[in-house]
């Protein structure tokens, strides 16, 4: 971790983000759907920045 720097983990961290490989292509409503979910769960933290 970096010194001064506050870590806020989002809520359901773990769930998918719909772009594995080929699938947000393949599928893309659905990968939309679940990928606004994931970017919710980013939102609710009111992080100035987002990283992975």
């Amino acid at each position: 971790q970096i010194p001064e720097v506050e870590y806020i983990e989002m809520g359901e961290a773990n769930r998918c983000c719909g772009g594995s490989g080929t699938y947000s292509l393949t599928h893309y409503d659905l990968s939309m759907r679940i990928l606004d979910k994931k970017m919710d769960s980013a939102m609710e933290t009111a992080a100035a920045v987002i990283a992975t």
